[in-house]
């Protein structure tokens, strides 16, 4: 992992700053899982949506295990 720094104003704590950035590559990484599985050809509809829902936050949890985020 790397440490970079921004520059935020005052009124933003560094915890804020760190959410901030999870939720951005949240959004990052279930992009990323959504057109993987277009391009695999997965017809979405054929799983219930729970059972998908559940596969993509399993997906998303061990990405931010592996980048440190949790």
């Amino acid at each position: 992992m790397k440490t970079i720094n921004v520059k935020v104003p005052d009124w933003v704590s560094e915890q804020e700053a760190q959410l901030w950035i999870a939720e951005g590559l949240g959004r990052k990484i279930s992009r990323r899982i959504v057109l993987e599985a277009l391009a695999k050809g997965i017809p979405l509809d054929e799983k219930p949506f729970e059972e998908t829902r559940e596969e993509v936050w399993s997906e998303i949890k061990r990405k931010y295990i592996e980048m440190g985020l949790i």
